[in-house]
């Protein structure tokens, strides 16, 4: 796992508050178990990814009974790679949260592997990653693709 994540310097952050995401969540490919059903958070651009990080750390924690890892950022932000680690996860029954995507590369994971997307939340920071034209025709038009999640937080907002 080394290889394929670094961890984010929002990792070493002070959190002053027991009962938030940032103080409940496993940090670093270190701590990372393979459970099934379990979540992993990894980002794609280390900017947006830590921003949005450390939003979604400082909201309150309401979840029983559920392993959630945070890896980091992925090293390599090759649509390949990124697609490599994607179908590692599906493979171990893992649910994953993708923070900072790009839209050049989030439509090429798309695109390029669609039965790896399902269950993947894509959580970028204009919130319009979903409403480029050639994604929402392929999103239309996809017999892999029942429903796509859009998740959006507008970290310009900060």
């Amino acid at each position: 796992m080394n290889q394929w994540f670094k961890d984010s310097e929002v990792f070493f952050e002070n959190i002053e508050n027991n009962f938030i995401v940032g103080a409940n969540i496993q940090k670093g490919v270190e701590e990372f178990k393979v459970i099934p059903n379990s979540i992993v958070i990894f980002g794609i651009d280390e900017i947006n990814s830590d921003a949005t990080r450390r939003e979604f750390y400082k909201t309150s924690f309401p979840f029983e009974k559920v392993s959630i890892f945070d890896l980091g950022n992925i090293r390599n932000k090759n649509p390949e790679f990124i697609n490599q680690a994607i179908s590692q996860f599906k493979n171990d029954k893992i649910n994953l949260v993708i923070l900072g995507s790009d839209s050049n590369i989030c439509e090429n994971i798309v695109k390029n592997s669609p039965e790896n997307v399902s269950d993947v939340a894509f959580v970028e920071k204009s919130g319009n990653l979903f409403f480029q034209d050639s994604l929402q025709q392929y999103f239309i038009t996809s017999p892999n693709i029942l429903k796509a999640g859009l998740i959006s937080y507008q970290t310009h907002l900060l």
